[in-house]
């Protein structure tokens, strides 16, 4: 059996190469492609899933600060599509949001690396999931990565 942080070093490793592999199936695409394709039809497009990722990842340290800080605190759990109206996702580019998502993803993991090891248990309650400690937080963002990373290639794909 792995140990606990062994498990957080790999899950910190493969948030840092989920960017990357945004960052080349960006690069393979066009701009056209990032802001008009939408999923199924419908739904949205690349660009308008970094933003949510960009949003999202502030969303994550936020929790994750209120779960260190706090006696189980409440979660915050904004609506996606909401977010994406009120900050206007549609006129947004691309790498902008990249870069962005980059900077505060950099912020999430400086501050999930600093934290003892006592405090991964920690929990707060999640809105949908209950009890969440950080550890499984963490597992959550890395999840998040895989499942958005699929949306955008099958966003793309979708149009070839």
């Amino acid at each position: 059996m792995y140990a606990a942080s062994m498990i957080r070093d790999l899950k910190f490793d493969e948030l840092r190469r989920a960017q990357q592999s945004v960052r080349n199936v960006l690069e393979l695409s066009t701009p056209e492609a990032l802001r008009l394709y939408r999923d199924g039809g419908r739904g949205w497009t690349v660009t308008e899933v970094l933003c949510h990722l960009r949003d999202f990842e502030s969303v994550f340290l936020e929790r994750a600060k209120l779960t260190a800080n706090k006696e189980f605190p409440d979660l915050p759990f904004p609506d996606p599509d909401q977010l994406a109206i009120d900050h206007s996702y549609a006129k947004e580019e691309a790498w902008p949001a990249f870069e962005d998502w980059v900077r505060r993803r950099r912020a999430f993991l400086e501050f999930l690396e600093c934290l003892p090891e006592e405090d991964w248990e920690r929990a707060a309650n999640h809105p949908t999931r209950g009890r969440f400690t950080l550890h499984q937080q963490l597992m959550l963002a890395a999840w998040h990565d895989v499942n958005h990373l699929e949306q955008i290639t099958h966003i793309l794909v979708e149009k070839k």
